[in-house]
This record gives C-alpha cells, structure tokens and sequence, in this order.
C-alpha cells in the first residue's frame, strides 16, 4: 500500500509536470516545481510511517524539500525581474513619446530666444537618454532637428519593440537554465523513492496493493 501511495503522488506530480511545459512560459516552471513539492510532501509523510533506518532517507528528502523551496524563490524573483524589465522599457518609450511631442512643439516656435534654443536642446538630451539609440541631434545654430517627428515616433516604437525582444530572449535563456534545475530536482526526488521502495523490497516490507 505504502508503494501504491508513493507511486500514485509521484505520478500525479509528473502529469502536473507536464501540464505545466505546456502553459505560457512565465507560469510553467512555478507550476512544475509545485509538483515536485508535492512528491516530497508524500514522501515525507510516508516516512513517517516507516521504521527507524529510514531517518536518513526522510532527512534526505527534506534537505530536498528545502533546496526545492530555494529553487521557487529564484523564479519567482526571476518572474519578477522580467516583468519589472518589460515595464520598464514599456515605461520609457511612453516618457520618451512625451518628450518628442515637447520637442516638436517648441521646434515649431519661430524666432526662439536663447533660451528657447537651450530649453529644446535640454530635451532633445533627455529623450535620447530615455530611448537609447535614438540618436536625435539638435543644431541651435541652425535651429534645426536631424530628424522629423514621424521619423522619432516611428523609431521611438521599433527601439522599444527591440528592447522588448532582447529581454525576451534573455529570459528564455533564463527559463531553459530554470527548466534544468526543475528536472534536476524532480529526478533527484525520484531517485529518493527508489532508494526508499528498494530498502523496503530488502527488508520483505513492501506491501503490494
């Protein structure tokens, strides 16, 4: 019976495992861990069931229990950071369409004073520090702009679309690290319960349902 009960937890958690590969990115390894808590939690409630020489095992298994845990907080932090990134640059090119709209308003003041000309010369620094790349230049001089607005909006959207994909795929480098670690925590708790069920086989213990 006690086999039965291990086999059926770690089974459902496997299932759980892989009902989690198959959901968006950012929900999957949560998930996936999940169930490898859940196979621990069973483990560790049979072990309490179990005779003496098997305390190595149980605190085995909650050493494991607690790297597990470790290994939750580092995607939920890394859950977090990414979408503080994608925020973030969300954030910026909103700022930086701002900026521009001032720009263009007061590049289209005629005869502007020195300090107008200083002013827009401000922002126009300003802007390209929020959206780097942008790369707008501002002659006081001439009182020209080196580029159009419909040109800096236009850019203004593919910088922040780039910055959205180079974070991207930062993170789904971070997610196949991450989905390594789940399957290294999952094959080592599995290889707990066999280590378990094969002193149990040894010692006649086992019970068949």
């Amino acid at each position: 019976m006690l086999a039965a009960t291990s086999t059926t937890v770690a089974t459902g958690a496997q299932l759980a495992l892989n009902t989690a590969m198959l959901l968006f990115p950012a929900a999957m390894f949560i998930l996936a861990v999940g169930a490898i808590v859940a196979i621990v939690i069973g483990l560790i409630n049979i072990f309490r069931k179990s005779a003496d020489e098997l305390k190595r095992l149980k605190a085995d298994t909650e050493a494991l229990t607690e790297s597990t845990n470790e290994l939750i907080k580092s995607l939920e932090e890394s859950k977090a950071a990414y979408a503080e990134s994608t925020t973030k640059i969300t954030t910026n090119a909103g700022a930086a369409e701002v900026l521009a709209q001032k720009i263009y308003s007061l590049s289209e003041v005629e005869s502007k004073s020195a300090e107008a000309k200083r002013q827009l010369s401000v922002l126009v620094d300003q802007l390209n520090s929020t959206m780097p790349g942008l790369n707008l230049l501002y002659d006081e001089e001439t009182d020209c702009l080196s580029q159009t607005a419909e040109q800096v909006y236009a850019l203004i959207e593919a910088k922040k679309e780039e910055f959205l994909q180079q974070a991207a795929a930062e993170k789904a480098v971070e997610l196949a690290k991450e989905r390594l670690d789940v399957e290294q925590q999952l094959r080592e708790i599995e290889a707990s319960k066999a280590d378990w069920t094969a002193q149990r086989e040894e010692e006649g213990l086992l019970m068949v349902a």
